[in-house]
């Protein structure tokens, strides 16, 4: 029963993996029909490029923050609709 779904997944998922780790080790250009191997220097020049790694914090301070935030904006409306409070049903079926 969980095959077709499975299957599906794997599909979706599998593939465009596969496809990236191949591009990723040429050097594809948007309008060139010459395609050569380049090996880990993608890599080489993603790791020694500034703007990635400041990227790279920026993004992960956004998810941290988001994250974090959202935590506790989330535990204190729980906890304020545990209590008994008016207009609590209201609130809770609006939720």
């Amino acid at each position: 029963m969980l095959a077709p779904g499975l299957l599906a997944l794997a599909a979706v998922t599998l593939f465009p993996g596969l496809y990236l780790l191949y591009m990723s080790v040429f050097g594809i250009t948007a309008f060139s029909p010459e395609v050569p191997f380049v090996g880990l220097d993608n890599f080489r020049t993603l790791l020694r490029s500034a703007t990635f790694w400041d990227a790279l914090s920026v993004t992960l301070l956004f998810v941290g923050l988001s994250t974090g935030l959202s935590l506790l904006l989330g535990l204190a409306l729980a906890l304020a609709l545990s209590e008994e409070l008016r207009g609590r049903g209201a609130i809770r079926a609006l939720l």
